[in-house]
């Protein structure tokens, strides 16, 4: 015979549940708030509502700061004592290319303004090096040099010929050719970091790619990782931080409340509850957040499909992987998808070491949402947006 609650009982124990929970839900936008974000996130689109972000007026203004940073770092090499220090520790073992083509937006010169940055404001010196991958000195790519020619290497391959040549075949192909013909740089560096030019460096670049090549000396297998990944694709290991999360909140409920972990029904349900709250407001990068505040380091977990915005390389495993693209370049497979089934050991960074600003597609030339506006957005997000969205389903 099943002995039934006496309902003052049950009505205090969903006072008291309901209460614990509240105080948890507000635990759990303290530490938020406390964990340094390390996406770069609010350093790329420092706009305080998400839901008026304009991605070609930020652009603009990102630009022109872009360019006031390259003239302060060409006045700072004729006076030291300047705003940017001349850098005075090494990062040698890691080769930076930044691949740079003619499209709209001057996103190069934001990427190559931004890694020049904190070259210089973090005193580490890095090789720093442009791939140009079209068929003319650019306009952009002349006034970037003006200013950095000292800083900066300039590499001239022969680009893709696309003339004649349907036009979104040609770009893929072209993509694909001009990506093996950087990737085969001659470098003395152990690893090369193949950046694209719609790829801004976040404020833990550095951290990121030095943990990233230390790791990558204690795992010689490994031929080539991923250092950025769109948060709203993230699945493994994200689904089991979140269910293993709201379940271990769940039980610390129950054992607050009840004094045991006996009531399974009420951890299902607060564990459900948790889930839904943590999944609704909080990427995977609050995952990533918290562990890297704990270890300083970011962690490689098994690579994903997706895009190529930057990819660290082991030097001794480009020639063979330059072989295996060059056997695709009659294939209309993007790059990256002849990355994912590449027959190379890959890994991807838990955390981005970029962030993507690119919101004008190279390939068809129109306007993309960004994964980076999704992540925003979840900033503001309400409850009154939760019920609204569980309704929604129904």
């Amino acid at each position: 015979m099943v002995r039934l609650c006496p309902p003052k009982i049950l009505l205090s124990q969903v006072i008291h549940i309901l209460l614990t929970i509240l105080v948890v839900t507000k635990f759990l936008d303290f530490v938020r708030y406390l964990t340094p974000n390390t996406s770069g996130l609010d350093h790329v689109f420092p706009s305080k509502d998400s839901n008026m972000l304009d991605f070609v007026v930020l652009n603009t203004e990102r630009v022109s700061h872009a360019m006031k940073t390259l003239e302060s770092i060409r006045n700072s090499s004729h006076n030291p004592s300047g705003m940017y220090a001349v850098p005075v520790r090494k990062m040698d073992n890691v080769e930076i290319v930044v691949i740079v083509s003619k499209r709209v937006g001057n996103f190069a010169t934001q990427v190559i303004a931004d890694l020049l940055e904190l070259r210089h404001s973090t005193g580490m010196w890095f090789s720093l090096s442009i791939c140009n991958a079209s068929d003319s000195y650019f306009s952009e790519l002349h006034d970037i040099m003006q200013y950095v020619s000292n800083e900066v290497n300039i590499i001239n391959i022969h680009p893709f010929d696309s003339h004649g040549m349907d036009s979104y075949k040609s770009m893929l192909q072209k993509e694909l050719v001009d990506y093996w013909k950087c990737l085969s740089i001659e470098t003395l560096a152990k690893y090369v970091l193949l950046i694209e030019d719609d790829a801004v460096p976040t404020p833990y670049f550095y951290e990121i790619v030095s943990s990233v090549a230390e790791q990558l000396d204690r795992r010689p297998s490994i031929d080539f990782v991923k250092l950025f990944h769109p948060m709203s694709l993230r699945k493994v290991p994200y689904y089991f931080q979140l269910s293993a999360t709201a379940l271990v909140l769940s039980c610390a409920v129950c054992c607050f409340v009840f004094r045991s972990l006996d009531h399974i029904l009420w951890i299902l349900t607060i564990s459900v509850y948790f889930t839904v709250v943590i999944g609704f407001f909080y990427s995977c990068q609050f995952f990533v957040d918290l562990r890297y505040a704990v270890v300083s380091s970011p962690y490689m977990v098994a690579s994903e499909s997706c895009c190529t915005p930057a990819v660290m390389f082991r030097s001794s495993s480009i020639q063979g992987l330059v072989r295996y693209l060059v056997s695709f370049s009659n294939s209309t497979l993007a790059k990256d998808d002849l990355l994912d089934i590449a027959p190379f050991v890959s890994r991807m960074t838990d955390g981005n070491a970029v962030v993507h600003i690119g919101f004008i597609s190279s390939l068809r030339g129109t306007f993309v949402v960004l994964d980076s506006e999704n992540e925003l957005k979840r900033k503001t997000r309400t409850f009154r947006d939760l019920f609204s969205y569980i309704i929604s389903l129904f």
